[in-house]
């Protein structure tokens, strides 16, 4: 059949500058998510292809016609040509259960797709849709169906497993029971996932799907194993009773902050937040229940987590830093506050997220809930009060540095030095404008007289 709407799409120069390039003899098809989209009335984010030709032909070709290339991934025979800065992926047409091996037709490459809101293709020559599967029944009835066996598929690639779990929730799809059932049957295949990839699959489920959508992809997750495989400290909240403070378990209370979260990091951060209240739970002779310490415990337990899966320095840097920070209260004066934004840095604004997240709706008590937004208030006018006055006396950067210090107070290099500066440090935050050399000379004089009449 001939679909209007996709032949406007592919009259898009760079899918025409592709097809050009490979030539009549290169079955050329757009394949998978971008013909989902499509039909699900979504802008397509990225526009792959499939092809008979070798990916070396493809190179080949795409060189003559003056297009740069990629090899992406040349075991899976992935080509990317970049047209004007954007990435276009050419795959040769694979067999099914052999993503090594190549195929000569798109029917058998439909056959060795996941699922089949996936196995739809558009041949670019006569403009036909090619739906061996009845792709386009499952996206019009929002149903989720691996391409034949489930078992088969999710064995070849436990991946799959995955990313059904977000395309359920991405898309609003149905998923049988028994699918399901599979993919819990399967869940110690998960171990077998390069981490790369679940890093790559957590970003998109916590950068791309809204709040709803998020809910519900975490919850297969569970119902699939995958905290208890690749996340067993998080999995290890379950059932953790808190105290008076909390309605929720750990568990519960760490997936309501996740969901109230904004961005990527904030919501790792909630994720973790919590997880070394395990180890920390104590319960007092009243039997009062405590978990002194639980954010340093948190932190370390977050890094070994986002080590094991291969999370980016910067982000490991920064999720830690808001674990350790999580805890600090909010019931304070300007110099906590500004001590606070010193200490986090860039980070303060998500600290911020977390922070109410953790407790607006982390299932705080009414009682304990009325006393926080009294205080959360009360905060947010100091901080207010904090800000305007760093416009005028900022106190990011000390007026003085380690040299003048040395000079001023005959010292050498060493530690010294810097408690020195941790001192002027702690005399800005408290009046932020005396942030100058003047003021901060005569205070340097002035403690070291003190402190030597005290040793004295």
């Amino acid at each position: 059949m001939k679909i209007h709407k996709l032949e406007i799409i592919c009259s898009i120069e760079p899918i025409r500058q592709i097809a050009k390039a490979l030539g009549k003899d290169s079955d050329l098809h757009l394949v998978g998510g971008c013909i989902r989209d499509m039909f699900l009335k979504k802008i397509p984010k990225d526009f792959d292809f499939a092809t008979v030709l070798a990916p070396e032909v493809v190179e080949r070709r795409c060189a003559a016609a003056g297009i740069k290339t990629v090899i992406v991934g040349i075991r899976r025979g992935t080509i990317s040509a970049i047209i004007d800065g954007e990435a276009y992926e050419i795959t040769t047409f694979r067999q099914k259960g052999k993503e090594t091996l190549f195929s000569k037709t798109i029917e058998e490459d439909l056959a060795a797709r996941d699922f089949t809101i996936n196995a739809i293709a558009y041949n670019l020559r006569t403009n036909e849709i090619v739906d061996p599967y009845n792709g386009l029944g499952d996206i019009q009835y929002r149903i989720l169906r691996t391409v034949g066996s489930a078992k088969e598929r999710f064995t070849e690639d436990p991946h799959r497993i995955l990313r059904m779990c977000r395309f359920a929730a991405q898309f609003d799809c149905a998923v049988s029971d028994e699918q399901v059932q599979c993919a819990i049957d399967l869940q110690d295949l998960l171990a077998t996932i390069e981490p790369e990839r679940i890093n790559a699959e957590l970003k998109k489920i916590f950068v791309t799907l809204p709040r709803a959508a998020l809910l519900r992809c975490l919850m297969y997750l569970d119902d699939v194993g995958f905290y208890k495989i690749w996340i067993p400290e998080l999995a290890a909240c379950k059932g953790v009773t808190q105290n008076r403070y909390h309605e929720y378990d750990v568990y519960k209370h760490t997936f309501s902050v996740v969901f109230n979260c904004e961005n990527y990091r904030v919501k790792m951060a909630a994720l973790f937040h919590d997880i070394g209240k395990v180890q920390t739970k104590t319960i007092d002779e009243n039997g009062d229940v405590h978990f002194y310490g639980h954010e340093d415990k948190s932190a370390e337990m977050a890094e070994v987590i986002m080590q094991r899966l291969k999370f980016s320095r910067a982000d490991m840097d920064s999720i830690i830093k808001l674990i350790k920070f999580h805890m600090r209260p909010i019931e304070c004066g300007k110099k906590a506050i500004r001590k606070l934004k010193a200490a986090l840095e860039n980070d303060f604004e998500n600290w911020l997220q977390l922070k109410h997240a953790d407790k607006f709706f982390g299932g705080t008590p009414d009682v304990e809930l009325e006393k926080y937004k009294k205080s959360w208030a009360t905060f947010m006018d100091l901080l207010h009060e904090v800000e305007q006055e760093e416009t005028v006396h900022p106190t990011a950067k000390l007026a003085i540095n380690g040299e003048v210090v040395m000079k001023l107070l005959d010292l050498k290099p060493g530690p010294e030095v810097g408690v020195w500066l941790d001192k002027c440090k702690e005399y800005v935050y408290e009046y932020p404008e005396k942030n100058t050399i003047e003021h901060l000379t005569g205070f340097l004089i002035a403690t070291e007289c003190r402190e030597e009449q005290v040793a004295s």
